[in-house]
């Protein structure tokens, strides 16, 4: 029978058996989701006690806020400036510098590499000028030639030996032209002896050569206007190398023009001594008209008086003579 047969009232049911038998079926449709409540003698979900109320639901802790990274000052910043910035004005900073700092250093390297450059392709500058050339098209022109050498080969070397006025054939030996006799090679003892002899004056010439080199850049070097010779010796050796005919004094006069700082200090120098040199012309200048005019008052036979010997202004002093004169 169903519940809800079991739960209609009969003839005889009193009010509180009725309430019972709904209330037994009601409890039996919770069993599911209570299974192991307790039960009464009558088959009834027992009353909890006080000790089994649900256990209490922790709420975990909120996670403790990571602290925030120590950010180092750069070097290029003053500790009380620094100290004045928020963290995230720190943080911004120091990664601006960092990216500053890595930009500078991929400069310096990009710098060395075209200063290498420019000295293997220095001493080829005037060869390419005459083929109309700069030492960067020059430079494609032979990995163009390189990569073509690669690839196609038998395209390429033609191309070449064409523009070079090189006729390929000439290059091919004849298989049917006979093999050139092997020379034979005689030892004359006195000719080893003149060879050998002729090596050693040449390796004495040479030492020789280098020696006077070293003196002569010693000397110039210990000279006290060549007082930058240490600071510009590099740029020195890269213009005598482009160009050997250039002196010791040409080259050096040519590296320090080329330092800006140097420069500035030789243009203060040069400016300074025309001063001078034009202060101490106008003192010979002055002089000599101050002589001049007591050889013309001594030639009219007037006598100094008490009052010519006193000093006299330099307008002065030029106005007698040219009053002595007309």
């Amino acid at each position: 029978m169903s519940e809800t047969a079991e739960t209609q009232p009969s003839a005889g049911d009193s009010l509180r058996d009725v309430l019972e038998r709904a209330y037994d079926a009601a409890e039996a449709a919770e069993t599911d989701q209570a299974p192991d409540r307790d039960r009464d003698d009558r088959g009834r979900f027992a009353a909890k006690a006080e000790g089994d109320e649900a256990p209490a639901v922790e709420t975990p802790e909120p996670p403790a806020e990571p602290e925030a990274p120590v950010i180092e000052r750069p070097a290029a910043w003053a500790a009380e400036r620094w100290d004045r910035l928020s963290p995230e004005d720190r943080a911004y900073v120091a990664q601006r510098e960092q990216a500053i700092h890595s930009e500078l250093e991929s400069r310096a390297t990009v710098a060395q590499e075209v200063e290498r450059f420019k000295a293997v392709a220095a001493p080829h500058a005037d060869r390419f000028r005459s083929m109309g050339l700069t030492e960067a098209q020059a430079f494609e022109r032979l990995l163009a030639w390189e990569q073509a050498l690669r690839t196609n080969p038998h395209v390429a070397l033609p191309q070449i030996a064409q523009a070079f006025g090189l006729d390929l054939r000439n290059f091919v030996p004849d298989s049917n032209a006979p093999m050139p006799p092997t020379p034979q090679v005689l030892h004359d003892p006195r000719l080893d002896a003149m060879l050998a002899q002729q090596a050693a004056e040449k390796q004495r010439q040479e030492a020789q050569e280098a020696a006077r080199v070293d003196a002569e850049i010693a000397s110039f070097r210990a000279a006290p206007e060549n007082k930058h010779f240490d600071r510009v010796r590099g740029k020195m050796a890269s213009l005598m190398q482009f160009n050997p005919q250039l002196t010791l004094r040409d080259a050096y006069d040519a590296a320090v023009w080329a330092d800006k700082e140097l420069r500035e200090e030789r243009l203060q120098a040069r400016l300074k001594a025309e001063t001078e040199a034009q202060r101490k012309a106008e003192a010979a200048r002055v002089q000599q008209a101050r002589s001049r005019a007591v050889s013309v008052r001594d030639s009219h036979g007037t006598q100094p008086s008490m009052s010519d010997t006193t000093p006299k202004s330099l307008r002065a002093a030029l106005e007698d003579a040219v009053n002595q004169v007309w």
